[in-house]
């Protein structure tokens, strides 16, 4: 994997303000943003203002599926993207998969624990945490493994479900990038 070049592919959510912001304070620059949005999620966690001094653009589409989406994909020179993009959003253009690598975080221990509700499911099992950080292939939670880490259980168990998950999962992904390097 190329290091130094890679995109990031955002949606409006939480989680991917706190993959930007945790990129950009280990001085990790994306060489492009690519915004998922349509109209239902308007109301942005992003400064789109802010977004403009990268090198940003924004679909109407909440869907990397989307052909416009794949199609600008496809035709763009970088070839790993750190994918951030709305919950569920399983890749299935196969000629996508074939010439790109999308890097994702996943709060479980992969293979044992995929699935959304996998932190509550390690803690009740086997009173651990753990966060994987893989290149997506057409199946869920699944891929070449690039880091499986242990985090320590946070004291206050109500900010696991939010602030705790995007945290470890933007942890991973800066340790993934650095050590592309």
């Amino acid at each position: 994997i190329n290091k130094m070049r890679f995109g990031l592919i955002i949606s409006n959510t939480k989680r991917s303000k706190v993959y930007l912001t945790e990129l950009l304070k280990n001085s990790l620059k994306p060489k492009l943003i690519i915004l998922l949005m349509d109209k239902k999620n308007i109301n942005a966690n992003f400064n789109l203002n802010k977004l403009k001094k990268f090198n940003f653009i924004q679909f109407k589409s909440n869907n990397i599926n989307d052909a416009k989406v794949t199609n600008y994909l496809l035709r763009n020179k970088i070839k790993n993207f750190v994918y951030s993009g709305y919950p569920g959003g399983i890749i299935k253009n196969e000629l996508l998969l074939k010439n790109k690598n999308f890097i994702h975080s996943h709060s479980g221990k992969l293979p044992q624990y995929p699935g959304s509700t996998t932190l509550y499911y390690m803690l009740l099992n086997i009173k651990k945490v753990f966060c994987t950080t893989i290149i997506l292939n057409q199946d869920l939670d699944r891929g070449k493994i690039l880091l499986t880490k242990r985090y320590k259980i946070p004291k206050n168990k109500i900010l696991i479900e939010n602030k705790f998950d995007n945290q470890i999962r933007a942890k991973n992904m800066v340790l993934v990038i650095k050590n592309l390097k």
